[in-house]
This record gives structure tokens, sequence and C-alpha cells, in this order.
């Protein structure tokens, strides 16, 4: 009783140390001089809290779990991380110092992902209010301003996701995983409608601050070395459009700090020019809305971020400057072979592939497929980057699928992010001494036997009892893949029964009870 007691234990404190719900908590400053005061946070679960986090008291100041006083309009934003999903944000405790036109305290919701979004509740007081969801790019903002003196207990909201029309569909290049590559240069006109499924491109004391608010994400690759250059032309001259640029060779999931960034806070056109007096401009008055032209070398890949600041958004012109020319990215591997043999001793399949050159390559993803159609990845095997020489790679597969053709595939992927197919490979495992089983066993009146065979033939199962008796014989002829033999066991004893199957080479054997 005593282990049990333990072990129930054990796993309450898993549980209650590794499942406890995420919280959030207000900002208090802004990021860089600005408003927002926290990175983007994607996500359908979790509580939301002002600074003083849990507790607090509506009706006395300046203790524990009550809100700083003399935040200043600081904001942040959640959105959802699933495709189809809006935010929703269920308010169980809500309590801001109040007074006719809330002079002391202010609480914005507001449905958008910045904190200009249309609102959707402005005010304080107390008791209930919401809920509230993202209906217009899935994302909501809450932003707060507190005074020098009286504070109360806050605000606590459950968040969680439903299904609406505004959701993002996960697929858009206002991901970066969806990002568009960059074949010409030629203009293009875009738009956008929110920030995505996956929050990108945040890094403390960088920009833009608090991250994507309503982006596009592209990736350039450079054919010829030189300068580069490029200008965002918002169609409404007013709206304020940022920028980060991140590489060479970077991905979305290692970005790292962006080469070229500009937040400055005015409206009309920015980019890299001749006009920019440096790499990075952040959000302070009359900062330069131009950085500096990058110089570039042939190879090299970039990703860029446009981001809107203020909705709604009503499009840009992207254009591309400078002497470089852009090409879209081919993956630089050069596949040699790609062979596949069975090992029927170690019953593993044995993969080897050779190179003749690579350049930024990554990694291969070994995938496996028992109908060449559907792959799943099955590990990952470290390319050798850039290399002018034959390069020889192996792997070994000790789990193929008994009884089955097995096809693999290699997925070369480069640095950044690029990917092609190489041929597919077919394997036959005549191998069912893996999967002859009786199911279920110990068993009753009805049973099957199943086994696993890469070929159609003729095989012949024997049924013997205790004293070595043959109580039944079969003849059939198998399938390939999987086999399924129904066993009617009525009029069988109860006890110990032994089969044997033969055919195709094969003698495998096996065992059930009666009940």
């Amino acid at each position: 009783m005593k282990k049990n007691i333990s072990y129930i234990f054990t796993l309450f404190f898993f549980l209650a140390t590794f499942c406890k719900a995420q919280t959030y908590t207000h900002p208090i400053v802004g990021i860089n001089n600005e408003n927002v005061g926290a990175c983007l946070v994607n996500t359908c679960g979790g509580t939301y809290y002002d600074n003083g986090g849990v507790g607090g008291n509506c009706t006395t100041s300046n203790i524990a779990g009550n809100y700083s006083n003399n935040i200043n309009g600081v904001y942040r934003v959640f959105c959802p991380n699933a495709a189809g999903q809006c935010l929703r944000a269920t308010f169980t405790q809500f309590c801001i110092e109040g007074g006719a036109g809330c002079p002391f305290e202010y609480f914005e919701v507001r449905n958008g992902s910045t904190q200009n979004s249309p609102a959707l509740f402005l005010g304080c007081g107390t008791g209930a209010i919401g809920p509230f969801t993202g209906t217009a790019n899935g994302c909501l903002s809450f932003r707060f301003w507190s005074d020098g003196t009286v504070n109360r207990a806050g605000w606590a909201a459950n968040f969680s996701c439903v299904a609406c029309a505004g959701a993002p569909t996960g697929t858009t290049n206002a991901d970066c995983n969806f990002l568009t590559p960059v074949c010409t240069s030629l203009a293009i006109n875009s738009n956008a409608v929110g920030p995505g499924i996956i929050s990108d491109g945040c890094t403390p004391g960088s920009c833009p601050a608090g991250g994507e608010n309503y982006s596009n994400w592209y990736q350039v690759t450079f054919a010829t070395s030189g300068t580069f250059q490029f200008q965002i032309t918002p169609t409404n001259p007013a709206d304020d459009y940022d920028f980060a640029v991140y590489g060479p060779n970077v991905t979305c999931a290692s970005l790292g700090l962006p080469v070229r960034c500009n937040d400055c806070y005015v409206g009309g056109p920015t980019g890299l020019s001749a006009a920019g007096t440096g790499p990075t401009a952040m959000a302070t008055t009359g900062c330069n809305n131009f950085c500096t032209v990058m110089n570039v070398v042939a190879g090299q890949t970039y990703f860029i971020v446009v981001d809107s600041w203020s909705p709604p958004t009503n499009g840009y012109t992207l254009n591309w400057g400078g002497t470089a020319s852009l090409n879209c990215a081919i993956l630089p591997v050069e596949l040699v072979s790609f062979k596949s043999s069975y090992n029927g001793e170690q019953k593993s399949v044995d993969l080897n592939w050779s190179t003749a050159s690579e350049k930024n390559s990554d990694y291969f993803a070994v995938e496996r497929s028992v109908d060449g159609i559907v792959f799943e990845e099955i590990t990952k095997v470290k390319a050798a980057r850039n290399s002018t020489k034959l390069q020889d790679y192996k792997y070994t597969d000790k789990n193929p699928f008994p009884g089955e053709i097995n096809y693999y595939r290699l997925r070369q992927v480069d640095l950044t992010g690029e990917f092609k197919y190489s041929n597919i490979e077919a394997v036959a495992i005549n191998d069912p001494a893996g999967h002859f089983n009786i199911y279920p066993n110990p068993t009753n009146e009805n049973a099957e036997i199943l086994f696993h065979t890469a070929y159609e033939s003729d095989y012949h199962i024997n049924i013997y009892d205790y004293t070595a008796k043959l109580v039944l014989s079969h003849h059939f002829r198998s399938v390939q893949g999987k086999n399924i033999i129904p066993l009617d066991l009525n009029g069988f004893n109860k006890g110990v029964y032994f089969v044997t199957l033969q055919g195709n080479g094969d003698q495998l054997k096996t065992s059930f009870i009666r009940e």
C-alpha cells in the first residue's frame, strides 16, 4: 500500500509541476521607448494577469497582488497558435480603480494585433466584462494606464481558442515558415492581415519591438555579388511600416539578430538606401526611416519581414535595387547515388548515399513509407555543409515494417530551409517471424492468426494439442502484407495448443491458451 501511495504522490507532483497552465503578466514599461511591453505570444491556453499576478484586493491599495502605479499605456498582444482559431479571453476577475470617465486607471481590450486596433472594451470599475474574441485576425491586444496613488486587484483572464471567420490560415507568408521566395527584381504589391500562428523575429533590445503586427516574410537569394537595397512604399502615406533583415543563410527556427532593422514610428517610405544613417533605427523621435545599403555575396540568402503597425492595413509596394541580382535558391547538393538493401541476419535496412559536392547543405531527412505515397521522417543525418569532394553517408533502419515493401527517400535540406527529394528506393522484407502470433491470447471461442509476408504464396497451418495430436490443418494462399486468418475454437478443449506455419521457405511456430 505504501508503494501505491508513494506512486500516486509522485504522479500528482509530476502533474502539478509539469502540467501547470502557463501564466502571463502585463508589462509595466515599454520596449525601446515604445508602448509595446513584451514580445507577441501565440497561445490557445493559459491565464493572463495584471503585473501583480494572482491575488490583490479590490478595496485596499498598495498591497501584494495589486497592479503597480505609474503604468503609462503599455500594451501586449496575444494571438492563436492554431490555424482556423481565434483567441478568446474570459475574465474571472476585473477590478480597476474607477470614477466618472475613468480619470485614474484605464483598461483597453482591442480586436487585433496593435494598440490601435478596433476597441472591444475601454474603461475601468469592477464586475464582469467580456468574454472577448479576436475576430479581426485572431488576436487580442490589452493596454493599461495607472496613476501614481491608488491601485487595485486588477484582472485575471483565461485564454482559449474558438473557430471564427477572421482566424489565421497558418499557410500564408505571415509566418516565416511560409515565406515567399523573391525570384526577380520586379516590384511586389502586398498586404497583411495579421502575424500568423507562430511568433517569429522578436529579440529583446532589437526591433521591430514586440515582434510582428501585420507581417509578410520574404526570402532573397543573390545570383551575383554587389549592393542590395529596397524600398517599402505604403499605399496610404500615413501608414507606419517597419522591417527587419536576417541572415545570411539562417533558418526560421534560428533567425538570430537582424542585420538591418527599422522601427521608426512615422509613416511614409522605409527600407535600405543611400539615405540611411546606420544598420538599425529604433523608435525614437526624429529617427531615420532608412537603414544603410547592404553589401552581399553571390549565393547568400536573407529573410526579410515587412511589418505594418497601422490598422487597418492598406498595403504597400516593395521595390528592389542595388547592383546584386536576385534569383530563387536552387538546392546546391549533387547527389551521386542512393541505395538500399535488406540485412536478413539483423532484420534491418541499410541505406547508403553519396554526394559529389555540397554548398550550404544542412541535413538529410530520411523518410519511410509503406505505400510509396505517404512518407514519415525517421531520422536526420547532418550534411557536410560545404564540400567539393565525394561524401559518403549511411543509416541503418533497425525497425522496418516486417512483411511489407518499405519505401525510402531523402529530403535534402539546405541552410535556408529549401529542400528537394531524392529518388525512391523500395525494399521487400519477407520476414513474417516478428509478426506471427495469435490474438487474443489467452482466448476462448474465437481468435485470429496474424502474420506478414512480402509475397503471395501458398501456406499451411497446423494446430496441435499438448499431446502433439493434430486438431486442425488449414491450407491457404497468402496476400502481400498483413494476413489475418480467423480461428473458430468451438469444440476445442481448454488447454495449451501449438501452431506451425509453413510456406515460401518459412517454418514458424507459436502457441496459445484456450480458456
